[in-house]
């Protein structure tokens, strides 16, 4: 949390959300970017996969695959 910018403090609890939500239920990757407040899905997609490594949907079906194991 310390030494980070207000907007990557924000960026980080949005996206610590998205992964919440990606592993949870079947909103659209769109959808969610929308109500997370990002302008665009490739906006969010750049920002998740920046602070996780993977692309929304990469993620979710790797959670998804986590589940099934």
């Amino acid at each position: 949390m310390y030494g980070q910018s207000p907007t990557a403090f924000v960026d980080r609890l949005k996206i610590d959300d998205a992964c919440r939500q990606l592993s949870s239920n079947q909103i659209s990757i769109t959808q969610l970017a929308y109500d997370l407040g990002f302008k665009t899905s490739q906006h969010f997609a750049t920002v998740f996969k920046k602070y996780t490594g993977h692309t929304p949907s990469h993620w979710r079906n790797t959670q998804k695959n986590n589940v099934l194991k």
